[in-house]
């Protein structure tokens, strides 16, 4: 990993080092045609797998180093079985991998998060051609968003961005036949196959059982208790109408692990005192309809959100160094003398021209959609601009992109410019943070890239192509597929917990707190005390912070299904035990599995649901 650069070394010496030592763009194949084609297809598998995980837990995760893997595996097949000639270059592993993530993160994002909370407030989804070129415009935005971004925090400040530094790793280790990096990809398509098989016995075979008339015993049942166990036992009918069920499946699990013990400790201690307490005190009132989910969660959506809301500002604030080191670096630098990688980086006039339409077009589909304000609109894209530099400068320190912090930043800004209007401020908001998401994330695929020596104008057309395979082909699989109509969202097939944070935001700012029952003010404000209490403590008090509830997970747990906090503490108790037992093996082995059993069970999920579809 590389570090700081000597204060006393000027931009042009430090680029010029990198282009003398490092660069291999003009001499390694990068951009061919096979890279781009089987970036497009992992792509697309990617952000169907990244829109599953999304409507279950929330966010989205990154996998460039999962493409990485798959990409350079699938292609040492090729050359065995001698359907390619050559194995891959390094540079072209990571040009299929840009064209990866682009295509994964940036549109599935949106979709999950304000396009979702969307179709919650409206009841409906947007023209499929509206709601592809609304993905299309925020993602290529964040895209040109990410080019004066590039040089100042990879280039001159060298940021860890960690992942893309992982995926660098991994690729450098793939191509020289490290020990680790085999057992790295052999670990993960096993998991990818135990989560393909699980998926398929608990989801996929019992709706072809149903069409074919296959006796029912073949099928292995997708959670436990069964129906017949909780009809025998009232106590597990009672647990199992407040969501106490066991699912059998390993994607929560794995999504647990690689957020760690903390997090998974606080969900199930917010599962405890949603589900157990407060959910039973509720319905006992009389305050909520009854037990089931859907009515438990229209009022505990709101302690949730605030909880979550605090949270992200107050961790926001906590890092108004990197804030101001952000916008600092969006200033000209006076003095610049002769450009070395002229030739080779994005020119700005590409990033002018590039916003200037990408821009243009969000302005322009909120004025003729919402009707919003064109000088509105401009504002959203001038936030989306201010909120990358952020987001971005957040990302290449800790490996975390605030989407849900920048999110709630979005929607107070416009709450006040748009009062009363829900629709226009989810979307307004979801310009200025979907397009700041995306520019953070591809950053990080632009930090493998440099260092690997790749040529960094190629790789931006590889995302580009990325972007665009994405807006393509996932965007009507979201629409028609996963989530046909407003009824499956909020249940616990699909949870969705970032778009009812989202909605709730947005009708909260638009109708004011006198729309909300007395008894969720309340809890709101309370919840409100308890995440800043939390979040302060973790700050002051850093000794002691893996003993202090993270104020995130517990507002998390308060959206989902109990037995989806009880899978995400089952995770993190896994990766506290092999921390502690075998630290080195956390990043060679558990990464690995808990990534390959993500992908593998969300796709089959997809295959499910195509079937359901059907």
């Amino acid at each position: 990993m590389t570090t700081a650069p000597d204060e006393a070394e000027s931009p042009e010496a430090i680029e010029r080092v990198w282009l003398e030592q490092t660069y291999r763009g003009d001499a390694v194949p990068q951009l061919t045609l096979r890279a781009v084609g089987m970036g497009a297809v992992l792509g697309l598998l990617t952000g169907l797998s990244n829109l599953y995980v999304g409507l279950k837990i929330g966010w989205s995760l990154g996998v460039v180093v999962t493409a990485s893997i798959v990409g350079f595996a699938l292609w040492e097949l090729g050359v065995r079985l001698s359907l390619l000639r050559a194995r891959p270059s390094e540079l072209e592993v990571n040009a299929m991998a840009s064209v990866a993530s682009a295509s994964g993160y940036s549109t599935g994002t949106t979709l999950v998060s304000s396009i979702a909370a969307y179709l919650l407030v409206a009841g409906h989804h947007l023209p499929l051609w509206q709601l592809t070129a609304w993905i299309g415009s925020v993602s290529t935005l964040g895209l040109f968003l990410a080019i004066p971004l590039k040089r100042p925090l990879i280039n001159i400040e060298r940021l860890p961005f960690p992942s893309g530094a992982a995926a660098a790793e991994t690729i450098q280790s793939l191509h020289a036949a490290d020990a680790d990096a085999a057992e790295r990809a052999r670990l993960l398509f096993r998991a990818l196959a135990v989560g393909l098989a699980l998926k398929w016995m608990t989801a996929v075979m019992p709706l072809l059982v149903d069409s074919l008339g296959t006796p029912t015993w073949l099928v292995l049942p997708s959670s436990l208790p069964t129906d017949s166990m909780i009809a025998a036992a009232p106590v597990l009918g009672t647990m199992a109408a407040y969501t106490w069920t066991l699912e059998l499946s390993a994607l929560l699990p794995a999504a647990g692990v690689l957020v760690g013990w903390r997090v998974g400790w606080s969900m199930l201690l917010g599962a405890v005192v949603c589900f157990a307490f407060v959910a039973p005190s509720l319905v006992g009132a009389g305050v909520v309809a009854s037990a089931g989910y859907r009515d438990i969660v229209d009022w505990t959506v709101w302690p949730g959100t605030i909880m979550m809301v605090v949270a992200g500002l107050l961790s926001f604030v906590a890092n108004r160094a990197a804030i101001g080191r952000a916008l600092r670096g969006l200033l000209p630098t006076a003095g610049a003398g002769v450009d070395p990688l002229a030739d080779i980086e994005v020119p700005a006039r590409w990033f002018g021209v590039g916003v200037l339409c990408s821009g243009t077009s969000c302005v322009v589909l909120l004025w003729a959609l919402f009707d919003v304000a064109p000088y509105i609109g401009v504002l959203a894209v001038v936030l989306a601009c201010l909120l990358a530099a952020v987001a971005a400068r957040v990302a290449g320190e800790t490996d975390i992109v605030p989407m849900g912090a920048m999110g709630k930043i979005g929607q107070l800004t416009f709450g006040g410019l748009l009062p009363g209007r829900a629709l226009p401020n989810l979307m307004t908001a979801g310009i200025s943070a979907g397009a700041a998401a995306s520019a953070a994330d591809l950053l990080t695929d632009l930090k493998s890239g440099h260092l690997l020596g790749a040529n960094p104008r190629k790789q931006f057309l590889a995302q580009l192509i990325g972007v665009g395979v994405g807006t393509i082909a996932i965007v009507p699989v979201f629409r028609y597929v996963l989530v046909p109509s407003v009824d499956v969202l909020g249940t616990a097939q699909w949870p969705a917990p970032a778009a009812r944070i989202w909605a709730s935001v947005a009708r909260l700012v638009s109708v004011g707190v006198e729309g909300l029952p007395v008894s969720a003010l309340w809890a709101m404000a309370a919840a409100a005390a308890f995440a800043a209490c939390l979040a302060i403590a973790a700050e002051r008090l850093p000794e002691y912070r893996a003993y202090i509830p993270n104020p995130t997970g517990v507002g998390l747990a308060f959206v989902l299904p109990a037995m989806n906090s009880m899978a995400f503490f089952a995770g993190g108790f896994v990766a506290l035990l092999v921390a502690r037992r075998a630290p080195t093996a956390t990043a060679r082995r558990v990464v690995p599995i808990a990534a390959g059993l993500i992908a593998g069970e969300s796709l089959m999920g997809i295959v499910g649901a195509l079937l359901q579809a059907s």
